[in-house]
């Protein structure tokens, strides 16, 4: 991803508005720059509202963490859900010694996962995220679509996989990870990230990507996140996993 040209310094700012152009303020309560345009090398193509620029709304360098606005249109939001909707049944997550698929309390949702071949809005939205990401379309993982209701949520964790997690072989680790708000939160469910003093606010069309692992390729200790309850309303996102190698 192409770095750009005006960076917010501090690691430790918080949302504190839904809008661009709003306000974006710090843990030390100062307001630091919101709305500038990223610099990427032309219009994504793909779902990402038909060609336009998305924005970059924030930048921390240490974990090439980005959230951004204008991703996805309100249709394409709606499409997605839609997608989610017929394939619902409740979230489980990646057993680390065994690679299978497990409950666990920590994560109160309900999760999809899509068949890229069967939708096409998933293979151009495959197609925007290795444009946005500079990372090849072969590595990424199957498109997630989550749905949280009100008392959701995603306890602190990591998605990149312990060094002999058996899931390595599927293309090695997690090497980031982009989530997609795809509607309105009307009260909670932002994406934080306790290591950082970092809240992200679910801003319908937008979006956050990090990485997950150092320059070693090991687990980055402040990639550590979690999807805060949701106190009101429902939320739904997409998440893509990237691998380091194609993803089989």
């Amino acid at each position: 991803m192409r770095a750009s040209s005006r960076e917010i310094p501090t690691s430790t700012a918080s949302t504190s508005s839904p809008a661009i152009g709003g306000e974006l303020v710090n843990y030390r309560g100062q307001a630091v720059s919101l709305g500038y345009r990223c610099l990427l090398p032309g219009p994504v193509p793909g779902v990402f509202h038909g060609g336009e620029m998305p924005q970059r709304l924030l930048q921390v360098d240490r974990i090439g963490l980005s959230a951004w606005a204008g991703l996805l249109t309100p249709e394409n939001c709606q499409n997605l859900i839609a997608i989610g909707q017929s394939l619902l049944r409740p979230a489980t997550v990646t057993d680390e010694q065994t690679g299978q698929e497990v409950a666990h309390g920590e994560r109160v949702s309900e999760m999809a996962w899509p068949k890229r071949d069967d939708y096409p809005i998933l293979q151009s939205l495959a197609e925007g995220i290795a444009q946005l990401t500079g990372i090849p379309i072969d590595c990424q993982e199957p498109l997630q679509i989550l749905h949280y209701r009100p008392g959701g949520e995603y306890k602190p964790h990591y998605d990149a996989f312990a060094a002999d997690a058996p899931t390595l072989r599927q293309g090695g680790n997690r090497q980031a990870t982009l989530i997609l708000y795809l509607n309105a939160v009307e009260e909670g469910g932002e994406t934080a990230f306790p290591e950082l003093g970092l809240q992200v606010s679910p801003i319908p069309g937008g979006g956050v990507f990090f990485r997950n692992l150092n320059e070693e390729g090991q687990r980055h200790p402040l990639s550590l996140h979690a999807g805060l309850p949701v106190r009101k309303g429902e939320k739904w996102i997409a998440t893509q996993w990237i691998r380091q190698e194609a993803y089989v």
